[in-house]
């Protein structure tokens, strides 16, 4: 999908649909990680065209976006994306499908339906995967002022949006990049990142 406006053409806001994504556990400086085989358009798009478009997965601040953390590396062979892989440790890998999103104040059930899994689940209807169980996975943190406040509201829209998808959800702490120096690295099997124009302030479709 592409989003315009009035002084010209900006970058492309997709929505995409990876398969054997990895996610090397940073806590707040989490990495998205879409290995490609260089050469081979059929199974791996262009890393010089994937790379220059936007990708959105949630909201920040007013009328902000955010964008996730993506690096698209490139292998000449099998054998070298697998020993890449192979480097970064043991590798824990999530079955099925999931959708990454980064919800604003999602304390509040509203902002974490309609801000975060709202527009998430939009893309999925994009690929026609709407029907399948789905594994939500939360790229924000907590508000520490609000945890002292109301203890338990982030887990508890947390836990509903992982109940809504049928596979649960995944956190930045729950991989194990908030409490670990060292947190493993996760494989998701198939899971759609980006919400191209599905979160607009406007709606454009």
């Amino acid at each position: 999908q592409e989003a315009h406006n009035e002084q010209g053409k900006k970058p492309p806001r997709l929505t995409c649909l990876f398969r054997n994504l990895y996610i090397e556990a940073r806590g707040q400086k989490s990495v998205l990680v879409a290995h490609a085989l260089k050469g081979d358009a059929e199974l791996s798009p262009p890393v010089s065209k994937a790379s220059k478009a936007e990708i959105i997965t949630g909201n920040a601040g007013v009328l902000g976006s955010t964008h996730p953390q993506l690096r698209w590396q490139e292998h000449a062979s099998l054998q070298q994306l697998a020993e890449a892989i192979h480097l970064k440790g043991d590798v824990k890998t999530h079955r099925g499908m999931s959708v990454v999103l980064h919800t604003l104040w999602h304390f509040n059930i509203g902002h974490a339906m309609f801000d975060g899994l709202y527009p998430a689940f939009l893309s999925l209807v994009q690929f026609a995967r709407q029907d399948e169980p789905f594994r939500t996975i939360l790229m924000g943190t907590h508000d520490k002022s609000v945890d002292a406040k109301m203890p338990g509201a982030y887990e508890r829209s947390e836990k509903t949006l992982g109940m809504i998808g049928g596979l649960g959800h995944l956190t930045l702490d729950s991989l194990g990049g908030l409490a670990e120096k060292h947190a493993p690295l996760h494989r998701l099997e198939e899971v759609v990142v980006g919400r191209g124009l599905n979160g607009q302030k406007h709606d454009v479709n």
